[in-house]
């Protein structure tokens, strides 16, 4: 792809300012999808926009997460570091531990599409390995073939992902879920973006108040 030999310079001018707006509109997302190149290209759009993972777990997604029979991808709880978090029983009279777990969490894939792409995954055994600068890079490289203004984040496609479950009238502890947040506020009140259309839209189909 070409990422690895970018100039500091050339990196910085895609890394430019990002536009104000959090997440994207639907004609925006189906440009954005239309420019999809190769599979590392399908994985960071796809795999941002449909499952709301952030650009770190994305970074590190492998076949070993993937359940295709289940259509869910089972991410690691993270604790500082890319390593699963180990929660450790320990008996308090001899100190010894009894019993070790991962903490993960269990997420649907939320795109058909995505599905089989992930299913490639699955069959050739493939590890996505890319930094999180790398793939805001990239993500940017085909920001500018759509021919949209700004710039943008891998941050924003979780955005865009979280919004439209809402939209689809998803309940929010299961948004707060699909994001990996423990406190649904947070979810509420840095994730969630509703606008005039979707207001005027919901206001028919409700037939006012």
């Amino acid at each position: 792809m070409g990422i690895l030999y970018l100039k500091k310079k050339e990196i910085k001018s895609i890394m430019g300012k990002r536009r104000e707006q959090k997440h994207l509109s639907e004609d925006e997302v189906d440009k954005l999808k239309a420019t999809c190149q190769t599979f590392s290209d399908q994985l960071i759009v796809y795999g941002l926009l449909y499952t709301g993972m952030r650009v770190n777990e994305l970074c590190h997604l492998h076949a070993g997460w993937i359940n295709l029979r289940e259509g869910t991808i089972t991410i690691p709880k993270q604790e500082g570091t890319w390593h699963p978090k180990i929660v450790k029983v320990m008996d308090k009279q001899s100190g010894s531990v009894l019993k070790e777990y991962c903490s993960n969490r269990t997420i649907p894939v939320l795109n058909s599409t995505l599905l089989l792409i992930l299913a490639s995954l699955v069959k050739n055994n493939y590890k996505f390995d890319m930094s999180p600068k790398e793939v805001w890079v990239r993500l940017n490289q085909l920001w500018r073939i759509t021919g949209l203004p700004g710039k943008i984040s891998p941050h924003m496609l979780r955005h865009t992902c979280l919004t439209m479950m809402v939209r689809k009238d998803y309940d929010i502890t299961d948004v707060a879920a699909q994001a990996g947040h423990h406190n649904i506020q947070i979810t509420w009140d840095n994730y969630v973006h509703k606008d005039s259309g979707h207001l005027i839209k919901s206001a028919r189909q409700k037939g006012g108040i």
